[in-house]
């Protein structure tokens, strides 16, 4: 285009002032991006979430004075442990027995897969709080324990199952048992999510089995499981506020205890819901810390691949 058209354009108005740089002797505008639905939708949330907070936090019942004051109680505290050892008891139950069940899903062998499936079918459909009260109640259908050669052998001795069926062993055994059957979804899910070529180079290059688990497969692995268990940790955390069904004190029945004399419901209520807050913002940041780790690890691993896969243009390979 020559200048003449371009200086009759710019007369006309027909276009924007010329830039005798750019092709053509235009010069261009961005396009100006006005989002207004973008900017009402912000405005409209904080108004609906501004206004309702507000109108909780000067609500007469909250009575934050006493939440301040039963924040730190050392009943509370104790309570609180008590939750915390109990969570990690539970997951630890839950990590063994998810374990073994995913070798068993994983495995060649069809008894086990069977086995596998019936006790995530059980553990899975029956509801978590009437696991808690049959395990409790667990003596009523085994008063006694026999240890010994099973039908035909003799018996070695006899354990009655009042003395071992505490309250604690009861939460530990159904809230462990219940999450153990989701965990090994986890952890097969992981698992099979590194391809089957890999395991056939580590045989190919003479890796036993354990060795190409712990060293190929299972850094793998972790990056699609680290995820999902972390979660499944904050749900165990959660769960345990059902143990208060079988008095334990945990951070939930210690605060109904406590509110069931002073009728000072709602202000302990939100002491127990602080504490479970931070706890799961502790778990969250740790479980991002590692899902971060697994991901520079990846990352990493990428990289390698893709500059071993760069020819070299001396013929070799780099």
């Amino acid at each position: 285009m020559t200048a003449e058209p371009v200086a009759q354009a710019q007369q006309q108005n027909l276009g924007p002032p010329a830039d005798p740089g750019s092709p053509g002797g235009y010069r261009v505008i961005p396009p100006r991006r006005v989002m207004p639905g973008l900017a009402i939708s912000w405005v409209l949330v904080a108004v609906v979430v501004g206004g309702f907070a507000w109108a909780v936090a000067t609500a007469p019942a909250m009575e934050w004075s006493l939440v301040g004051r039963y924040l730190f109680d050392p009943v509370i505290l104790t309570g609180l442990f008590n939750t915390i050892q109990l969570t990690f008891l539970c997951e630890a139950l839950a990590i063994v027995s998810g374990a073994l069940v995913s070798w068993m899903l994983v495995s060649g062998n069809s008894a086990f897969r069977s086995a596998a499936h019936a006790y995530q079918w059980f553990f899975r459909s029956v509801p978590e709080l009437a696991q808690l009260i049959f395990w409790f109640n667990i003596s009523l259908v085994f008063p006694a324990i026999t240890i010994g050669i099973p039908f035909v052998g003799p018996a070695f001795g006899h354990l009655q199952t009042n003395q071992i069926a505490t309250p604690w062993l009861a939460a530990i055994v159904g809230i462990g048992l219940h999450e153990g059957a989701y965990l090994a979804e986890v952890f097969r899910a992981g698992v099979s999510s590194v391809g089957t070529g890999q395991r056939e180079a580590c045989q190919a290059l003479g890796m036993g089995s354990r060795r190409t688990f712990l060293r190929i497969v299972l850094p793998q692995a972790m990056w699609v499981i680290v995820p999902n268990a972390g979660s499944r940790l904050i749900g165990t955390l959660k769960i345990t506020s059902l143990a208060s069904v079988l008095a334990i004190p945990e951070l939930l029945y210690t605060v109904e205890s406590i509110f069931a004399r002073t009728f000072e419901t709602i202000p302990l209520l939100l002491v127990a819901t602080a504490w479970y807050m931070l706890c799961v913002a502790v778990l969250r940041g740790v479980q991002s810390l590692l899902e971060r780790h697994y991901a520079a690890a990846s990352h990493r691993g990428e990289r390698l691949g893709r500059r071993r896969a760069i020819p070299d243009v001396t013929g070799g390979a780099s």
